[in-house]
Formats: structure tokens, sequence, C-alpha cells
């Protein structure tokens, strides 16, 4: 960039060191928009109150089955895993239920929540929430 014996640079000096400035600070923003998109935690936006189930027979029957599904096709996630423990010994401890890919990046959340039994009692649950990214 020329300038003239005052030290002014021309219009168009100007302009080009303007548009310069303007393309290196909207790279900048498009990477920082980019790596802050990528880099969160999918399990903050799980909903602790769909984790739900009755135990029946001995026998636990999750109710969140529907949400998982729904979860993992909006949240970008390769995989989800809930495992359930209900202490107190009111039914045998239910396998993790699984849907997708549970290779690369893993992601936890832990709830705890009240399930119900064909009897009418109500006690707590312990929900451990697994996304593979």
């Amino acid at each position: 960039m020329k300038t003239d014996r005052r030290g002014d640079m021309g219009f168009m000096d100007a302009m080009v060191g303007f548009i310069a400035a303007t393309i290196v600070l909207s790279a900048f923003l498009g990477v920082v928009i980019g790596v802050a998109a990528y880099g969160g935690d999918p399990s903050s936006a799980l909903d602790p109150g769909r984790f739900s189930g009755t135990v029946e027979g001995g026998e636990f029957k999750p109710g969140y089955i529907g949400y998982m599904g729904d979860y993992l096709d909006s949240s970008g996630c390769r995989g989800i895993s809930v495992s359930v423990l209900i202490p107190g010994g009111f039914c045998e401890q239910p396998e993790p239920t699984t849907i997708g890919s549970m290779e690369g990046e893993l992601f936890s959340r832990t709830f705890v929540s009240m399930v119900g039994d064909d009897s009418g009692r109500i006690f707590p649950a312990v929900f451990e929430v697994v996304l593979c990214r």
C-alpha cells in the first residue's frame, strides 16, 4: 500500500485492506462456530423425565425405547445405551438397552427417576445413559 506525502492512503488501498481483514475475520468465526457446534456434549440435551419404566412380574419393562430412537436420529450420534439399576431387590437386574454402534467418543449422564410396579409401589431407579458420537 502506498501513501502520498501527507501519509494518506488512497481509496483503493483502504478498500483492499478492509476486504482482506473482513475475509480473515469471517474465516476465523467460521472455524470457531464449527468447533463449538461439533465439540459440545450431546448428552446435555437429554430429557431426564423421559427415562421411566415399570416392574411387572419381577421384570423391568423400559418406557424409553421410543425416546432412545428419536434422540439418536436427532442428535447425530451413532449409538445410545441405557443401563438401569433398581436397588432393593424388587426385580432382576435388567440388561443394558443399546441402539446403534458404541464405538467412538463416549458421553455419559446419570439420572435418578421413580419407577412403579404392578402392586402400586413406587421406588427409585438409577438410569445411566451413554451416547457415542
